[in-house]
């Protein structure tokens, strides 16, 4: 854990914190925890908070940290901590240049950066939540928080439709493939939906060559996708969204082996 709660309610990262100066009564952030925790001293990058499994200092079955979570879970967690997390310090900035996903792109050189849709999943599912909630992206001249980028289909279309989208910045989308429709010219690929919306990535013929998974492949599964989210202002019965993709690499798939927190 790199976050605790004090016994005055604040939140202190481990990086930051001082016995002398926060007291030594510490919880779990997670509020359907609360368990006291400890601190483990270390170097700047390995500090940390953790239960000590004895007496009450156990994560409870519901808390974040009690085990690797799934990616939907992933998502759920983070946003929880995020909300807590906004006065805390020792926030992290992750650069995002997604250039070496457009088959067009001609590269200048290798940034260290976050560089791919399947580098957002092992982030999302390789990190405790309380990190996730911390790390904000950097992407053209904006910062966001990481929880704010990374939107399910229904968040992604209702928030583009109430305006609340900047649309001058790309945006991870993750859902479940319900439909795939090839035309000669175009292939839509619809996401599943929960009410009379629609949400739909779009692959031009010009694409077709880098985008090579077959409807089997596609259909019913959990995705993630990364693109700038645009109204439909063709359909006439029902609002709609879409992204554009060129290829294969624009989508990751999210594999959920993860038990599901009850």
């Amino acid at each position: 854990m790199n976050v605790a709660r004090l016994s005055n309610g604040y939140i202190v990262t481990a990086k930051e914190y001082s016995p002398t100066k926060h007291g030594t009564q510490l919880f779990c952030i997670d509020r359907a925890c609360q368990s006291p925790v400890i601190f483990v001293s270390g170097g700047k990058n390995t500090a940390h908070f953790k239960t000590t499994g004895k007496l009450k200092s156990k994560h409870t079955a519901q808390c974040g940290f009690l085990r690797p979570l799934t990616f939907h879970e992933s998502i759920a967690k983070m946003t929880e901590y995020q909300k807590q997390l906004k006065e805390a310090k020792g926030k992290t900035t992750i650069r995002l240049n997604m250039s070496k996903i457009d088959p067009e792109y001609k590269p200048k050189k290798t940034p260290q950066k976050i560089e791919s849709v399947k580098d957002v999943t092992r982030l999302l599912t390789s990190f405790e939540p309380d990190e996730l909630a911390g790390i904000q992206v950097k992407v053209s001249d904006y910062k966001i928080p990481l929880t704010q980028m990374v939107l399910s289909s229904d968040e992604a279309h209702k928030s583009l439709w109430d305006g609340k989208l900047n649309n001058q910045i790309p945006y991870f989308v993750y859902g479940k493939i319900s439909k795939v429709a090839r035309r000669e010219k175009v292939y839509y690929i619809n996401l599943e939906q929960a009410d009379n919306s629609l949400f739909t990535l779009i692959v031009f013929d010009k694409h077709f060559k880098y985008f090579t998974y077959t409807d089997e492949q596609l259909v019913n599964q959990d995705i993630i996708v990364y693109g700038f989210i645009r109204k439909n202002k063709v359909m006439a019965a029902r609002s709609a969204s879409e992204i554009v993709i060129k290829s294969n690499d624009y989508l990751d798939f999210i594999t959920n082996t993860n038990e599901v927190l009850p």
